[in-house]
């Protein structure tokens, strides 16, 4: 009786064996389709920055006063012959221009609009010693820098103003955008935006065709060659927008 049941039991497992082989290989697969997907690969969209878009005015300044984007004319030193170049940001020699209190240079007939910004590369002259001056100023609506004692401020020449400051002004360069759309004026450094100030400009709309002039490096009356002030220092890559920059726009223009 014993054999009986051995051999039954033998013949039994290999068929206990193949059901349980059958069934794992038969049991349907998790489907993670789903769960693939929602970690599957999303593009990200990333803002089209176009830094010619609304450019009127471009000075590199390389050992010339020439305006580079073709929509202004040259700029013209205050007294003729006077301008003088030095390294840029990059260490190019002769590819950025130096002010030392001789000359400023004037900027003629910038188009004027609703929205505009401006961009420039500065690093001031320790050696003339720390003082107030606006070193790029706008006849207009335009927004404008100027040094006070031991800090950089974007500003703006309309009614009631107040600018914008940023930390202390030390002898590197550093990357400077003002943007004013007619009622908020911000200020960025080195593509950081330090802050907003409220200037309700009241002599909105501007007729068609209205502009006006920039001084570079001085500060005195529209057309007239008597210094107000004067700035000790070294500007390049200025421009001038007619539209208000987003903040990419102002990284990009920083990473240059």
């Amino acid at each position: 009786m014993k054999k009986h049941i051995i051999i039954l039991a033998a013949a039994i497992t290999p068929l206990v064996f193949f059901s349980c082989s059958k069934e794992k290989i038969e049991t349907p697969q998790k489907d993670n389709s789903a769960e693939a997907n929602e970690f599957a690969f999303k593009p990200i969209f990333k803002p089209i920055i176009n830094l010619d878009s609304g450019l009127v005015a471009r000075y590199e300044f390389d050992g010339n006063l020439k305006e580079y984007a073709g929509k202004l004319g040259d700029g013209v030193a205050t007294i003729f012959g006077a301008d003088n170049y030095t390294d840029d940001r990059k260490g190019n020699q002769y590819r950025a221009i130096k002010f030392n209190g001789r000359y400023g240079v004037d900027i003629f007939k910038v188009p004027l609009a609703a929205n505009m910004s401006a961009s420039v590369w500065a690093k001031y002259d320790f050696s003339a010693g720390v003082s107030t001056n606006y070193f790029v100023w706008a006849g207009g609506g335009s927004p404008a820098f100027a040094q006070e004692f031991d800090s950089y401020s974007g500003v703006i020449n309309v009614n009631g103003t107040t600018g914008v400051q940023a930390w202390p002004v030390d002898d590197h360069w550093h990357h400077l955008v003002a943007t004013y759309d007619g009622n908020r004026l911000k200020f960025y450094v080195d593509g950081n935006d330090i802050g907003t100030s409220i200037n309700i400009n009241l002599w909105l709309p501007y007729p068609n065709g209205a502009n006006f002039d920039y001084q570079l490096g001085y500060l005195g009356p529209q057309g007239g060659k008597n210094f107000s002030t004067v700035w000790h220092g070294t500007l390049d890559d200025f421009r001038v927008y007619t539209r208000v920059l987003s903040p990419a726009d102002v990284k990009a223009l920083y990473m240059q």
